[in-house]
């Protein structure tokens, strides 16, 4: 979310990943992303930490080493708050501070965005707790579902 400032740490180590690209190679590039403390928590489970390297692996890296084709990106900081819909926001309680405030900017400046803190999980938290995210994402769509049809019932009524 440009816009909120990055931790010094996750800042840090963001840089680092296309430093070693240029100077050593995508594979160095992959291997200092990997290394990234957002990836922290997923390292420490091996089944987990298997799967996020092996995605790192077949990640193309380009924006390393060339021009990034996601910037420059629109000011969605300043949109926020024409936001018309539901939104679900959930973070990892131990992912990277960073982004644990850009979830809660995201649920602050959001009209009526739902925020929950998933426990035990970082950054890749639909791989860290699929159960609980999953379980998350069903009752939030129950509640719009929900809400969705009372609304279209007052409006026939």
């Amino acid at each position: 979310l440009d816009g909120v400032p990055w931790d010094r740490e996750s800042e840090a180590a963001l840089n680092e990943a296309p430093r070693q690209a240029r100077e050593r190679g995508l594979l160095a590039g992959r291997a200092a992303w990997l290394a990234h403390p957002l990836f922290a928590p997923a390292r420490r489970r091996p089944p987990i930490a298997q799967a996020l390297a092996t995605m790192v692996a077949a990640y193309p890296g380009q924006h390393w080493i060339g021009r990034d084709p996601h910037h420059p990106q629109p000011a969605l900081l300043d949109r926020l708050e024409d936001f018309a819909g539901p939104a679900l926001v959930a973070v990892g309680d131990q992912d990277v501070p960073c982004f644990r405030e850009m979830s809660a900017v995201l649920a602050r400046r959001m009209p009526g965005a739902e925020y929950h803190l998933v426990r035990d999980a970082g950054h890749m938290t639909a791989m860290e707790q699929p159960a609980a995210l999953n379980d998350l994402i069903t009752n939030f769509a129950s509640q719009v579902r929900q809400s969705t049809a009372t609304a279209l019932a007052r409006q026939e009524g």
